[in-house]
């Protein structure tokens, strides 16, 4: 309800309807995270972690409805199913787009990372792509936060 968003029920059955109409089409999963969202919460309380939760959701509707599915996969986690045929220069032009509208905000100092998972041959399995996906947001993470990174199924 805090975001109105699709929740993590919501991405299971978005997912399985891309798999049953779209099974040879490539795909891509975003997964996304505030970065140090619990210092935000921490300085600045929690109705402020809520504000960064709503400006987040409200950020990915702008930037990226048109191409997928957008949702909160729990905590200050989301995720964007991209749902047709984009490749990575595409995508970089959107996650660029949303890296700088979702970090030019006033209110509190805040930034995100993501992986995303590309898939060329069809849908993997749902615990694959989450793996993907994961894989490369931590490598964001380590990385030094405030990016984004991709992950492709091995052949």
């Amino acid at each position: 309800k805090l975001t109105g968003l699709y929740n993590r029920w919501g991405f299971n059955h978005a997912e399985s309807q891309y798999v049953k109409q779209h099974r040879k089409r490539p795909m891509a999963l975003a997964m996304m995270d505030v970065d140090n969202f619990k210092s935000v919460n921490d300085q600045y309380g929690h109705l402020a972690g809520d504000d960064v939760l709503k400006h987040m959701a409200r950020c990915m509707k702008n930037v990226f409805s048109d191409i997928g599915t957008v949702g909160r996969f729990g905590g200050d986690e989301f995720f964007i199913l991209i749902e047709a045929d984009y490749d990575r220069p595409r995508i970089n032009q959107y996650m660029d787009r949303f890296i700088d509208n979702f970090t030019h905000w006033a209110t509190t100092p805040i930034s995100c990372s993501a992986g995303i998972a590309f898939i060329r041959d069809g849908a993997p399995s749902y615990q694959k792509i989450l793996s993907l996906a994961d894989e490369a947001l931590y490598r964001s993470k380590q990385n030094g936060k405030n990016q984004y990174n991709y992950a492709e199924e091995k052949a």
